[in-house]
């Protein structure tokens, strides 16, 4: 269910939720994925090290950004932002075991060739880039939610059709998802001082996914090693 003005949002902090801002919380992701970069590379190879790389490298340009989001977030007397944040202590051990992903159905005779294929996921593009049209053109952040949910079990359904995980998208179309769920409640109770900033959070989010589709598809040869880089790099992020 989609947060709206009359609907009572969850608990907006509980154990796994951070205080802190997304400042410190991509520190803090930073500071987890640096730590676990050596165990990677002896278990998944240069490739796991240099995706490693490549993530802690995006995190750390997106610092100036997440403290301008923290300075406008601090201005509200909602915690629009922080309650969204999921700690990274929860984040499962790097050393997790991830088994294959079990092919479904009737796709399940999907070979390598169409996996490694450069044209898949171009529909998922295009749907991302409609949400986000939808998002610039004043669609209702509820509703951006109920998108997101359909897209969110789509990138699943992918999964299980190609045995490719999809870790980094998910947890970026599970973020904004949280955040559009909980728009609306921030802006009644704010007189919608807070909108503005919901909606660039979850742009901000769904900007970022072609990136996260790219290392994750990178990162296909470290799982099939049963490296869980990037899987067991996020922390769950609760549904709204």
């Amino acid at each position: 269910m989609t947060a709206s003005a009359s609907t009572a949002p969850r608990a907006e902090s509980s154990g796994s939720m951070s205080d802190a801002g997304l400042t410190e919380h991509l520190r803090d992701a930073i500071r987890l994925n640096r730590a676990r970069r050596a165990g990677y590379r002896r278990r998944g190879g240069l490739r796991a090290d240099l995706l490693s790389r490549a993530l802690v490298a995006a995190e750390r340009a997106l610092l100036p950004a997440a403290w301008l989001l923290d300075r406008d977030a601090a201005r509200h007397p909602v915690p629009v932002l922080r309650a969204e944040l999921v700690d990274m202590a929860v984040a499962p051990p790097a050393h997790r075991p991830i088994p294959p992903v079990i092919l479904s159905g009737a796709e399940d005779h999907t070979g390598p060739s169409q996996i490694a294929s450069p044209r898949a996921g171009v529909g998922d593009t295009r749907s991302i880039g409609a949400i986000l049209l939808a998002i610039t053109r004043g669609e209702a952040l509820a509703s951006v939610s109920d998108r997101l949910s359909a897209r969110i079990a789509e990138e699943r359904r992918r999964e299980r059709a190609v045995g490719r995980r999809r870790a980094l998208t998910i947890h970026l179309l599970e973020s904004a998802r949280l955040s559009a769920a909980r728009a609306a409640d921030y802006a009644r109770r704010t007189d919608g001082a807070t909108l503005a900033l919901s909606r660039r959070l979850v742009l901000g989010h769904l900007a970022l996914v072609p990136f996260a589709r790219g290392l994750d598809r990178l990162a296909a040869p470290v799982h099939d090693r049963g490296v869980g880089l990037f899987v067991n790099d996020v922390p769950p992020i609760p549904e709204p």
